[in-house]
């Protein structure tokens, strides 16, 4: 529920990025045809890439807590996601792995993160617009 959530916010501001000279990609943990099904559903104009391994998630530092998604914490994303019109589906990928977003220059080194603390927890799109800018 809560990748489909950033997704939006992300794609929302897609052509934002883009001015700003950044690129939009998803990352996911699951299986190729379920990239395919996320992009298609949720991210039709974004590149949408799966590492089964998570090893993109380990090198980025994120956190793989089941109390992360499942906490008293992470009740309030849970509404505030479920009032937007996100639901939970089956999972696909690593259940207790959380997420974050990245910004990579034309190397690949990373010059921004924010890391999720919990379910739910994402950067606002107006931090992360500032971010890109910032590294511009």
């Amino acid at each position: 529920m809560f990748c489909k959530e950033q997704a939006a916010q992300l794609c929302g501001i897609k052509q934002d990025i883009e001015v700003a000279g950044a690129n939009l990609a998803f990352i996911g943990s699951g299986e190729a045809v379920y990239a395919r099904e996320f992009k298609t559903e949720f991210a039709p104009d974004c590149t949408v890439l799966t590492d089964p391994t998570t090893a993109t998630y380990v090198l980025l530092g994120t956190r793989r807590t089941i109390w992360g998604s499942w906490s008293l914490q992470s009740l309030p994303a849970n509404l505030r996601a479920i009032r937007r019109g996100f639901r939970m589906s089956r999972t696909r990928g690593d259940a207790r792995r959380l997420g974050g977003v990245a910004i990579l220059d034309s190397r690949g080194a990373i010059k921004w993160k924010y890391l999720s603390r919990i379910a739910g927890d994402h950067p606002t799109p107006a931090n992360l617009l500032a971010a890109v800018r910032t590294l511009k």
